[in-house]
């Protein structure tokens, strides 16, 4: 089963809450929407351990885009 989640179901992962962590382990694939990663990496500006939550996110991908918006958020690599 290929699976989109939401924020709520990322935390309850990282929280080691056993239906879900169940579920991932099943999973022949998980993606993460662009809304989702959004909420998490905002929540992850204003708590404590923002880097460490950052690190875990990434995955050494680079956004491949024309949109100039993306200019200014240093935190996303892209390719020109």
């Amino acid at each position: 089963m290929k699976m989109a989640i939401d924020t709520n179901r990322y935390r309850d992962f990282c929280g080691g809450l056993p239906d879900t962590v169940e579920r991932f382990a099943s999973a022949d694939a998980i993606v993460l929407p662009f809304v989702t990663l959004a909420e998490l990496r905002a929540g992850f500006q204003c708590g404590t351990v923002g880097k460490q939550n950052e690190s875990v996110l990434q995955h050494d991908l680079l956004l491949y885009s024309r949109d100039a918006h993306f200019d200014h958020l240093p935190q996303i690599p892209r390719l020109n």
